[in-house]
Order: C-alpha cells, then structure tokens, then sequence
C-alpha cells in the first residue's frame, strides 16, 4: 500500500533525492556530482514551492518511507485559439523506487498533478517523457506532439 500527498517546501530535500536518483538511474549524474546536484535540487525545489512557481507530490509506502515523486512548474502563457486559459503546467521529476515500479505508483502520482491542475485552471499540462514512461502518460490522456524544438544556451 501507498499513499500519495501534497509535498511542501519542507519535503525539498527528499524531492531533490528522488531527482538524484532519477538521474542517476538514467546514466545521467555520476556519483560524484550526486551531492551537489541534490542540494542545488532541493534549494530549487524549495524556492519554487514557496513562490508557489512549483507543484510536487510524494507517493509514500505505509510506512511513510518515500517511494516516488513528480513535480509540476506552473508557467505564464498568453491565450490561444484553442484556449483562454492565461497559465499551464510543465510536469517533470515523475520517479518511482525500482522496488515499487508496476504497483501504479507512476500513475497515481500524474492523476493527483492532473486534479491540481484541473484546480488551478491550467489550459494544458506538457512534459517530456521516456519510452518506458509513455503508457503512463497516454493512459492519463497524455498524447504525443512531433513540433517543439529547443536551443540550449548552457551545456
């Protein structure tokens, strides 16, 4: 059994580990960057929740260990034709513990972002997702898009 919650900025340092891990795991972070990219995490995390710039979620086991997070930036937009709505949800950070993947933990996690966001008004909720997360998100409506492009100006 699990429970998903709300996180706060007092969680930051358990969402800024789950980050970690997510990046580790995906052969991203070596070990010796972990420390600090975990404390840059959990400042950023906190400084976002408290702007309220930043949604998260914990999915904890019955014992209220952590076991998967997801978080979602909530942006400024200008309106659309296709929607009024004036902000929108960027969701990222969707982990779940090796132990606890294909228990709906992933799942869970994406639907309590999604009420919020339905909430909050947002017009649309976007993300980048893994293969291995795809059905996660297409069976939460999530639908594929083929038209974004990107320029990075840091490496």
């Amino acid at each position: 059994m699990f429970h998903v919650r709300l996180a706060t900025a007092d969680d930051a340092q358990t969402l800024g580990a789950l980050r970690t891990e997510l990046f580790s795991e995906l052969g991203r972070l070596s070990a010796s960057g972990q420390p600090a990219f975990e404390r840059a995490a959990a400042h950023a995390l906190a400084d976002a929740i408290d702007r309220g710039d930043c949604c998260a979620w914990l999915a904890e086991s019955a014992p209220g260990q952590p076991i998967g997070s997801v978080v979602m930036l909530i942006y400024p937009r200008l309106p659309s034709p296709e929607s009024p709505a004036l902000r929108e949800g960027y969701l990222l950070n969707v982990y779940t513990s090796p132990d606890w993947r294909g228990r709906g933990v992933a799942a869970a996690l994406v639907e309590a972002a999604i009420a919020h966001a339905r909430e909050l008004g947002l017009g649309r909720i976007r993300l980048h997702a893994t293969a291995a997360g795809q059905r996660v998100y297409a069976a939460a409506g999530f639908i594929l898009r083929d038209d974004e492009m990107e320029l990075r100006l840091l490496s």
